[in-house]
């Protein structure tokens, strides 16, 4: 009685990855790979990302490249001016439609992360301008989101990487490891708030991972190379575990007991 008939609705042709993110009006926005860009005729294998807009049935809205809309706004030399140009310079990894109007960004600016660039900046479909960007503090990043109405925040990887590294998951990570960290446009400063609840996770991940900042403050944060979330709960100061569980051939996402002793460098104290 545990079974679910799927059907498929529509389908696009088109070379989407990473996440996607669905607006107030049932628009999708992706990262897809773009045809073959002029920049190939510097380095063969040159590839291009870009961003797609789909409509509720699947039908593409826009879609646009990101080498071209870099150059487009005067920052080519973040692709071909910052050491060797390789074959995977930008790799988008999110592309996030703001939710609303604030003195920072308008309803339907596209928040971008540009994992091998560190770079996160805002882009204005309608204008075709990038109103702001910033690369760092943060590292080989992923996941910002608008937060409130005047801040982001970025899941920080602070990994050591390079063009031969770039998918090895065990690649050398900075200081204490993953961050998130918070950008205030009032003030131009970045903290990272969340620095001693990510000590106590005692997690990292390199390639992926994502987090989500709850109204009241907790944080929830996933770690794709280990398939595992950690939920701080704000109010009790504890740590929840979840995890996928393989169970009659079903993956099923749910909370799963841990071994702490897994986790050494874990603050066991209010673990539940």
């Amino acid at each position: 009685g545990d079974v679910y008939k799927r059907q498929v609705l529509w389908s696009t042709a088109i070379a989407a990855h990473h996440d996607l993110h669905i607006d107030q009006d049932g628009r999708i926005y992706t990262p897809v790979m773009m045809p073959r860009h002029a920049f190939s005729a510097y380095l063969g294998d040159y590839r291009d990302d870009g961003y797609a807009i789909l409509d509720p049935d699947g039908n593409i809205i826009q879609q646009r490249s990101f080498t071209d809309i870099l150059v487009e706004n005067d920052l080519a030399h973040l692709i071909l001016g910052v050491g060797p140009l390789e074959s995977d310079p930008l790799h988008i990894n999110a592309v996030k439609p703001a939710p609303t109007t604030t003195p920072y960004w308008q309803q339907g600016d596209l928040l971008v992360s540009s994992r091998h660039r560190s770079l996160v900046f805002l882009y204005r479909p309608s204008t075709g301008r990038i109103t702001w960007y910033r690369v760092g503090p943060w590292i080989n990043q992923h996941d910002p989101d608008f937060l409130g109405q005047h801040r982001i925040s970025v899941f920080s990887n602070n990994v050591v990487s390079s063009p031969h590294n770039r998918t090895d998951t065990d690649a050398a990570l900075l200081d204490n490891g993953n961050q998130v960290l918070v950008y205030d446009f009032r003030t131009n400063l970045v903290s990272a708030p969340y620095r001693e609840i990510m000590q106590r996770i005692g997690l990292s991940t390199i390639t992926g991972g994502s987090h989500t900042i709850l109204s009241d403050g907790s944080l929830f944060v996933y770690f794709n190379n280990r398939g595992l979330g950690a939920l701080h709960n704000r109010a009790s100061d504890s740590i929840h575990w979840f995890g996928a569980r393989v169970s009659d051939d079903r993956v099923r996402l749910g909370a799963v007991p841990i071994a702490l002793d897994d986790f050494p460098h874990w603050d066991r104290t209010g673990a539940d």
